[in-house]
């Protein structure tokens, strides 16, 4: 059997990757049942609060991320 590489391996960045996203499926999750039990929403409206927010959060992502990586204006 050969070695598992360095990139797919967990402590890879794959394998980082992977676990950073089920640390965050289970916060959603744990979000979802927060606002249905706790708050009572119905199981519909909170999904449609996680997802828009979910959007909301990525678009905002998106817009930090294209702001900080873009090329620096040269002043001759």
């Amino acid at each position: 059997m050969e070695p598992v590489p360095f990139l797919f391996g967990p402590f890879g960045p794959m394998g980082q990757l992977r676990a950073f996203l089920m640390w965050g499926g289970t916060i959603v999750v744990g979000m979802y049942e927060s606002l249905t039990e706790e708050r009572g929403m119905k199981p519909l409206v909170a999904m449609a609060v996680l997802c828009s927010g979910g959007m909301a959060l990525g678009l905002v992502l998106i817009v930090v991320i294209g702001i900080l990586l873009m090329p620096k204006a040269k002043q001759d």
